[in-house]
């Protein structure tokens, strides 16, 4: 990123709606390892461009790059990390009760009320105790694992 920012500073500064800012936007997402990598590269890079008054040309590179940081955000530029767990595995999740035993229904399950900026939960299950359907928010022990061997 910081080689990236100064080209990208110049090329918004010569011509906003260049593609040579585009360009050095993607090379931002493309030499980012993860995800998270690519947001804060996303986020550093908007706040360097952002001006108090943008001309029109400015504000549309802007907006570009708010688009690219809400569909990074949604998982849609990065393809999703691996999961632990694949649909029809019996898993234990943390729920109100403690931990209860159920089984993987969905991969990146996603409410349709979610908005776009918040990311799929990477599992839906359904409980064996009454068939509650519930969604884990991380792939990780804290939330989903593994049931104990009988």
């Amino acid at each position: 990123f910081h080689e990236a920012a100064p080209m990208l500073r110049k090329a918004i500064q010569q011509d906003p709606t260049d593609a040579k800012a585009h360009y050095v936007m993607g090379m931002i997402c493309a030499l980012a390892q993860n995800r998270d990598d690519a947001l804060l590269f996303l986020d550093r890079a908007v706040t360097l461009i952002r001006k108090p008054n943008p001309s029109p040309a400015e504000s549309e590179v802007i907006a570009d790059y708010e688009e690219t940081h809400r569909e990074l955000l949604a998982c849609r530029i990065f393809p999703p990390p691996p999961l632990r767990f694949a649909v029809g595995d019996q898993v234990q999740c943390q729920y109100r009760e403690g931990w209860l035993l159920g089984e993987v229904i969905d991969l990146w399950y996603r409410e349709s009320e979610w908005p776009p900026e918040r990311p799929s939960a990477p599992y839906q299950v359904q409980l064996f105790r009454g068939g509650v359907l519930i969604y884990a928010v991380s792939d990780n022990d804290n939330c989903i694992r593994r049931p104990p061997s009988t």
